[in-house]
């Protein structure tokens, strides 16, 4: 038996939840699909150290921001137009599912739908985007949306699903997706790993980048005022850190100066073309009311001599 006909044969257990805390509740007892991307790596929102925090109930729920709102809101007329464009029936989604043959993995399909040319039904996955995200396109499915289907396809057994997305509020674009039987291995046995991590107690690495300092905040926050031993490898981080500031701080000088040159040229003018077209500075005035900065904390790094 191949793995697709395997996986196509998991069966799944649909999760009654009565409202959106509830939905959150149930989703802490496994992996979603947009918490697979970033345990795979592939989400520029949170690594796994974040995912693994919040399902150990050391960090919170991500809090819904205006994008994620929209996203909602969008939803139901993105599905719409994509079944208009397409031809097919799209029907379904917001059930909770958990797979039972790997129940660390579950979902929440946004909808499903129905190829005129197929028998069996696919997954939709839909989005909404800012305009940069449309040349990521350029190369196909990104890889994020990319993992966020095959793991739903896992759970379902479905064989095929599409990603549909709303650009910039102005352009739909969507691909299909076949479920692809050596990624799948690779995704149940990577996700049963950090499950097993979870369980245990045992956190992963943070990803180096700002997802991963964000969770290393979350992690510890408090720091103890003590001294202790580092390894050899903070020689290195040392020396880098010394050279990255001073590289920063020539660059800011050198920005000021040139700005200097500009305005000293520019005088009262607001724009000042360059030779043979080749562009424009501007330099206007800005004005900036009275605010009151909003509160912050965070852990600063500092090199001590």
């Amino acid at each position: 038996m191949s793995a697709a006909e395997q996986i196509e044969r998991v069966p799944f257990e649909i999760i009654p939840v009565n409202d959106n805390t509830d939905w959150l509740q149930q989703r802490m007892a496994f992996i979603g699909a947009s918490e697979a991307a970033a345990i795979m790596g592939a989400s520029r929102y949170e690594d796994a150290l974040s995912v693994y925090l919040r399902k150990r109930g050391l960090a919170p729920e991500k809090e819904e921001t205006e994008p994620m709102r929209w996203g909602k809101l969008l939803e139901t007329p993105i599905a719409e137009e994509f079944g208009v464009r397409t031809g097919r029936k799209v029907f379904g989604g917001s059930a909770l599912m958990r797979s039972t043959i790997h129940p660390f993995m579950g979902c929440t399909l946004d909808r499903e739908q129905q190829r005129p040319e197929r028998s069996d039904a696919g997954v939709l996955e839909i989005k909404t985007a800012g305009p940069w995200i449309a040349d990521e396109w350029d190369e196909g499915i990104p890889v994020a949306y990319q993992v966020q289907v095959q793991h739903q396809l896992i759970v379902t057994g479905r064989q095929w699903g599409s990603v549909a997305a709303l650009i910039g509020g102005q352009q739909l674009k969507w691909a299909d997706i076949e479920l692809h039987e050596n990624f799948a291995k690779t995704l149940v046995a990577k996700l049963e790993q950090f499950w097993e991590c979870v369980e245990r107690g045992t956190p992963p690495p943070a990803s180096l980048s700002e997802a991963g300092r964000k969770a290393l905040d979350r992690m510890f926050p408090q720091d103890s005022g003590e001294t202790i031993a580092l390894t050899a490898d903070a020689i290195d981080w040392y020396e880098q850190l010394e050279e990255i500031t001073a590289q920063e701080a020539a660059l800011k000088k050198k920005k000021t100066a040139l700005q200097v040159q500009v305005i000293e040229q520019l005088g009262e003018a607001t724009y000042g073309a360059l030779p043979h077209g080749r562009g424009r500075f501007s330099a206007k005035w800005i004005e900036k009311a009275p605010y009151q900065v909003k509160a912050q904390r965070y852990r600063e790094v500092r090199r001590l001599k």
